[in-house]
């Protein structure tokens, strides 16, 4: 047993304590506090492992853990290089013949030669990287000059009415539900002729602030009921009507087939429907509120 040993054997004993309390208390295999306590060294984890055991230990016992340190530096087994002596038995017995000279003259040479071929190994990917990155930007560029340089038309012509054309945008729809929306400058066709070919209407509805709205596509199909919060949009397409059950009609901006309908002035609730028939009075004159005890229509 080492000094080291006998000092942590000594202390532990005269707290009355287990190498088990020891063991429990600081988190330290048993084994290892066995060995320190032993004198066993070579069992021993690396050393850096070997301070935490002693700093544990220590301030379990109430020891100052750099006095550990300082026995355990004193007390532990000074290893020899095996280098070293192998080296100086080869230096007193055998002289180096001129041909092993050569050999390790010749050593960095085959060294350097590994080196440049590891880093034109390591130059491949790059060189690979940049081939592909050539190789389609040749496809992009020949891709375009096939297309011949042709502009794609912004609109398509949709029909003609006399002296009158109107015309369909050629942007994709905002939804799903408004593939057929035909969405025109208020100021660039009539709006008459557009909407009395249309297919469909389709309703652009945005909310100026929170309401509370009943829609009804068609006197067919319950489209929506509930809450709409500021600044929320909804679209609906129609083949004839949308009928409508608002708690502030002021609070609404409504489009159809991207004309906008003149802002409501109502503020209180109030039942509204906007069909074929009266849509061209709602785009020029606005909504006049039907007199008591009649619906809108």
């Amino acid at each position: 047993m080492r000094e080291l040993g006998e000092y942590l054997k000594q202390m532990r004993e005269n707290r009355e304590v287990s190498l088990e309390e020891v063991a429990n208390a600081t988190n330290v295999n048993i084994r290892y506090l066995q060995a320190l306590e032993d004198g066993q060294y070579d069992i021993l984890p690396p050393e850096v492992y070997v301070q935490g055991f002693l700093r544990a230990y220590g301030e379990f016992l109430g020891i100052d853990p750099d006095e550990l340190f300082a026995r355990y530096e004193t007390d532990k087994p000074k290893r020899k290089s095996r280098f070293f002596g192998q080296k100086s038995t080869s230096t007193t017995t055998n002289l180096p013949s001129a041909k092993t000279i050569g050999e390790t003259s010749q050593k960095p040479a085959i060294k350097i030669d590994f080196t440049n071929l590891w880093q034109s190994i390591k130059a491949v990917p790059g060189i690979l990287y940049g081939f592909i990155a050539l190789i389609i930007i040749i496809g992009f560029v020949l891709i375009i000059s096939m297309n011949g340089g042709e502009e794609i038309p912004a609109t398509v012509t949709e029909a003609v009415l006399g002296d009158t054309t109107l015309q369909k945008a050629a942007s994709a729809p905002r939804d799903e539900d408004i593939s057929q929306a035909i969405i025109i400058p208020i100021d660039s066709v009539n709006a008459a002729q557009a909407l009395s070919v249309a297919e469909s209407l389709t309703f652009d509805i945005k909310t100026r602030e929170k309401i509370h709205i009943y829609v009804e596509l068609d006197h067919a199909k319950k489209a929506f009921q509930g809450f709409l919060n500021r600044r929320q949009k909804k679209v609906w397409r129609v083949k004839n009507s949308i009928y409508l059950e608002v708690s502030n009609p002021s609070a609404l901006r409504i489009s159809v087939n991207g004309f906008e309908i003149k802002p409501f002035t109502i503020r209180y609730q109030q039942v509204i429907e906007i069909n074929r028939q009266n849509i061209l009075q709602l785009l020029s004159e606005g909504y006049v509120p039907p007199a008591t005890g009649v619906s809108s229509a």
